[in-house]
């Protein structure tokens, strides 16, 4: 027990020692990017950096390995990669090889906590950004993300893979095939996309999707929620842990809502008539058009559509369309 409670201390002292020395820049001019590597460090406006920006041959597949604070992938009229981080950083080196674009970065080891205190602008960020011509339809996109942002933002791409261990991502108008998101710390956010199999798994973070659409969907998040809106889906499968399952829009095909703590909430853009549900909780209230029912209750309308709804502590409200 006296080493347990030595331990804890010991982890006590230094998040002590992080929020002091994270006050200390703040209160110099800084500002709060990410937490990634050492024990503490502080940036710097005054670090050199590494700015390079080049022109790209033709490719057709990307694969990402970098260090930095954030990668932006972004559609443009050229293929050109911009790059800018410290010069003390590992150097990021490029490669194209038939038709494979790939980008790398020795990782530093991550011991530790690291608070990034930098200034607002772009100028001081450790970042990396690839423009994708709009002539170009990308066959493999793959970004493995230690500690930073990813930003997406008008991609097509045949298959797309994402996995972060720290740090969000965020989409917005992608057209892929197969994508597919892992992230252990971050939120995931995507709006205006067309994700024909999709999958994301998440541990520790918050996930949402805006006017999108997908053929097959499955979304796991083991704390935190899940949020959609104007979502058209054929196939949905979202599992949580411990976070609210929010899901709004066109629920067509097989729909199964599972968490074990949290409550849901699903309104459909179709009518009622159009779906068989099964609907339960085990503790928590259910509340289906707006009139409350049994814990367990169970509807067949013979229908091509059907609602599987399971929480094991929470309440659940399911809404129609008129």
């Amino acid at each position: 027990m006296k080493s347990l409670k030595l331990i804890v201390k010991i982890g006590l002292g230094i998040v002590v020692c992080g929020i002091i020395f994270s006050a200390v820049g703040f209160f110099m001019g800084g500002k709060f990017s990410n937490i990634n590597n050492n024990l503490v460090s502080l940036g710097s406006k005054n670090v050199k950096k590494i700015s390079q920006t080049k022109q790209l041959d033709n490719f057709d597949k990307v694969d990402i390995d970098v260090d930095l604070d954030y990668v932006e992938i972004i559609k443009s009229n050229e293929n050109k990669l911009e790059l800018n981080y410290d010069e003390k950083s590992n150097k990021v080196e490029s490669e194209i090889k038939d038709n494979n674009l790939k980008i790398t970065q020795a990782k530093n080891k991550h011991v530790g906590i690291h608070i990034n205190v930098i200034g607002a602008d772009d100028k001081n960020l450790n970042y990396l950004k690839l423009y994708v011509s709009d002539t170009t339809k990308l066959k493999d996109l793959k970004i493995n993300a230690h500690s930073l942002d990813v930003k997406i933002n008008s991609i097509n791409s045949e298959n797309t893979n994402i996995k972060s261990a720290s740090g969000d991502i965020d989409i917005d108008n992608l057209a892929s095939n197969n994508c597919t998101l892992e992230s252990d710390h971050g939120d995931v956010n995507i709006s205006n996309s067309n994700l024909n199999n999709f999958v994301s798994d998440l541990k520790h973070g918050d996930f949402k999707i805006l006017n999108s659409n997908s053929k097959k969907a499955e979304i796991k998040n083991s704390h935190g929620n899940v949020d959609s809106t104007d979502f058209l889906s054929n196939e949905l499968n979202v599992e949580g842990t411990n976070g609210d399952i929010n899901i709004n829009g066109s629920l067509l095909g097989l729909t199964t809502l599972k968490t074990q703590n949290g409550s849901i909430y699903t309104t459909s853009n179709e009518n009622e008539n159009l779906y068989n549900y099964n609907v339960n909780t085990t503790s928590g209230d259910i509340n289906i058009g707006g009139n409350k029912v049994e814990n367990s209750f169970v509807k067949e309308n013979n229908a091509k559509n059907t609602l599987n709804i399971t929480s094991s502590n929470g309440d659940i409200n399911v809404k129609f369309a008129k």
